[in-house]
C-alpha cells in the first residue's frame, strides 16, 4: 500500500513538472513572438526617421525556454537581437553627439530587413506561433 501510494506522488510529481516545463515554454515562445514581430514592424517601418528598437532585456532566457527551436533557428535569432542592439548602440551615440541632425548606419537596418525577408524568419515564425497558442 505504501509502494503504491509513493508511485502515485511519483508520477503526479512528473506530471506537473512535464505541465509547468511545457507551460513555461508556451508563455516564452508568445513573448519572444510578440518581441520579434514588434521589431520585424519596426524594422519595415523606419524609412529615413531613426528608430530606437524596443526589446526584452532577456531574450536569450526566452530563447532557452523554447526547446523547440532548432540550431538554425537559434542562430538567425542571435544574429537579429544582435543587430537590433547595434542599431540602438549608434542610435544612442548618434542622438548624444547632435539631436537635430541623428548620422544613423542604416546597413545594420538593411542586414536587419535581410534577416526578416529570409525564409528562415518565417519558419521561426511559424514554430513560435504553434507553440505559443499550444498547439
Amino acid at each position: 500500500m505504501i509502494l503504491f501510494g509513493t508511485l502515485i506522488a511519483i508520477s503526479a510529481s512528473f506530471v506537473l513538472n512535464y505541465m509547468n516545463n511545457r507551460q513555461k515554454e508556451k508563455h516564452s515562445a508568445s513573448i519572444l513572438l510578440h518581441d520579434l514581430k514588434s521589431i520585424e514592424w519596426h524594422a519595415r517601418n523606419t524609412d529615413e526617421s531613426v528608430t530606437n528598437f524596443r526589446y526584452t532585456p532577456d531574450w536569450q532566457a526566452l530563447v532557452a525556454e523554447c526547446h523547440f527551436l532548432t540550431e538554425r533557428h537559434i542562430i538567425l535569432l542571435y544574429k537579429i537581437y544582435d543587430e537590433v542592439h547595434g542599431c540602438n548602440v549608434r542610435f544612442s551615440l548618434a542622438s548624444q553627439r547632435q539631436a537635430e541632425n541623428l548620422n544613423f548606419d542604416y546597413g545594420s537596418l538593411e542586414k536587419l530587413r535581410d534577416f526578416i525577408d529570409s525564409d528562415e524568419w518565417a519558419s521561426v515564425k511559424k514554430y513560435l506561433e504553434r507553440k505559443g497558442k499550444g498547439k
